[in-house]
């Protein structure tokens, strides 16, 4: 994993840069001279910009991201809703608030997500210092759990109700929170964004099809960390079948009847006729719940034994 480095900088700062670039692309110059800011802060607004997904450099110059320039028009220009929504993107603030959610003191928290995300390079006291001024940009008072529960109102939802989760899942932070607390911290780390933004969204509209397209692409992708060919390969059980055969034994066979299990599910929900009758399918919402959650507890499973050899369900 590329080494990630959260600098001290303001989130105005970020902010004022998107402005700029949403004006036209530039260098560092430009961006310095329009935020009237020196170019070595500067520089640390366009490393933070970049990590957040806002901005990208190619050839020493700095433009907005696809993902940024997408959601401008959207936000009807307000940089802050869009400064908001790239933060409650972010992997490491999502696990930094899922520990100060769950009572880690800020200082514990911010030492576990530095591990998580080899942030070696970044200093404690500033990740504290930078993380606040974001929160404080955002409404709160700072980066606390009274305040980020202020904010983000039941964001650790109760597995053991499902209809309790349907109503309570209604956003991509809290849904971004509860993917966290399913995978674990190994697992969400591991998990592509494309893959987190349909997990994101299968949550939030109870979509089957969007979670199981995201357990394919993670079981593609552990193929091919594994120099496993899966070009020949459709659909989640041929993939399975593949890394559970004999000859590679990348999953066990538990693992691959999981998997199939799960792709008998997609169908009905991706084609909603069924084939031979030609009926529509009616999927209630408590049950789209029940197998995204087990999507999730599958892909927890299947990563634990590939990379740490642990059998956990």
């Amino acid at each position: 994993m590329e080494e990630q480095v959260i600098p001290e900088i303001t989130a105005e700062a970020i902010v004022s840069c998107i402005e700029a670039l949403s004006k036209k692309e530039g260098n560092i110059d430009y961006l310095a001279s329009y935020i009237d800011r020196t170019s070595q802060y500067t520089k640390r607004a366009i490393i933070m910009g970049i990590q957040l997904g806002l901005f990208e450099e190619k050839d020493e110059k700095i433009f907005l991201s696809q993902y940024c320039a997408l959601l401008l028009p959207k936000f009807r220009s307000n940089f802050q809703i869009l400064f908001r929504e790239a933060l409650l993107n972010y992997k490491p603030f999502i696990l930094l608030a899922d520990y100060i959610l769950k009572d880690n003191l800020i200082e514990d928290s911010v030492r576990k997500t530095k591990v998580v995300f080899d942030l070696n390079s970044s200093n404690e006291k500033i990740i504290i210092k930078t993380f606040t001024n974001f929160c404080k940009y955002l409404g709160l008072t700072g980066l606390s759990k009274d305040s980020l529960t202020m904010l983000f109102s039941n964001s650790k939802p109760n597995i053991e109700y499902i209809n309790s989760l349907i109503s309570k899942i209604n956003n991509n932070f809290e849904s971004q929170i509860f993917i966290s607390e399913k995978l674990g911290q190994g697992g969400f780390n591991y998990i592509t964004d494309p893959e987190r933004k349909l997990l994101s969204d299968s949550l939030i509209n109870l979509s089957i099809d969007d979670a199981a397209g995201a357990f394919e692409s993670f079981l593609r992708r552990i193929g091919k960390d594994k120099n496993i060919n899966l070009e020949n390969s459709n659909g989640i059980g041929e993939v399975a079948d593949v890394l559970a055969s004999k000859k590679n034994l990348i999953i066990l066979s538990e693992h691959r009847i999981m998997c199939h299990f799960i792709g008998s599910f997609r169908n009905p929900d991706s084609h909603k006729v069924q084939k031979t009758i030609l009926e529509l399918w009616k999927i209630e919402k408590d049950s789209s719940m029940e197998i995204i959650l087990l999507i999730l507890t599958v892909m927890k499973s299947i990563y634990y034994y590939v990379f740490e050899k642990k059998l956990i369900l």
